[in-house]
């Protein structure tokens, strides 16, 4: 994602057939990397209805301190999480449309539990990245394996695991 020469830059990512999620379990996933911030930038990552922009299932606001910063169509739920430029950020969100709440990973840290995201009417349509900040600073940021699914799943502890490996060298 590349803004340069506006105060705020977005790339929309619609679901095939303009299909809208309204039921069932809706699982975000995606990649994200930074670069050093400065004073004003704010990167972002916003869950909206197919095609509009009236509903808004969620915005993750990435700032200039380190700061991810949560709203919704239920208010503003304030800071969330932190994260670190220059470092791979995992986001997952996952969504229970039929009880309207979602959940929110960050690096594999559970950061929001059931929270209510206050939309009734439509469902899930659309993604949206962007840069948000002074119109004279130039902007970008990498998105990388985005993925929508119905499923979650934790990764299990085995035998092979990385903790199982290490315990293994420890006599």
């Amino acid at each position: 994602m590349r803004n340069v020469g506006f105060s705020a830059g977005y790339v929309e990512f619609g679901f095939l057939g303009d299909a809208e999620l309204t039921a069932g379990i809706v699982v975000i996933a995606v990649d994200l990397w930074f670069p050093p911030l400065g004073e004003g930038r704010t990167y972002s990552v916003i869950v909206r209805e197919q095609d509009g922009s009236a509903d808004d299932f969620a915005s993750l606001m990435f700032g200039d301190a380190g700061a991810i910063q949560l709203g919704d169509a239920a208010g503003y739920a304030g800071v969330i999480a932190s994260y670190q430029p220059e470092r791979t950020t995992r986001l997952i969100l996952e969504y229970d449309m039929d009880s309207r709440t979602y959940d929110i990973w960050v690096n594999g840290v559970r950061v929001v539990d059931d929270r209510s995201h206050g939309i009734t009417e439509s469902g899930i349509g659309s993604l949206y990245f962007g840069c948000v900040h002074d119109p004279d600073i130039e902007g970008y940021f990498f998105v990388d394996a985005i993925s929508v699914s119905d499923t979650f799943h934790e990764v299990a502890t085995s035998r092979e695991s990385w903790g199982s490996l290490k315990g293994a060298f420890r006599r």
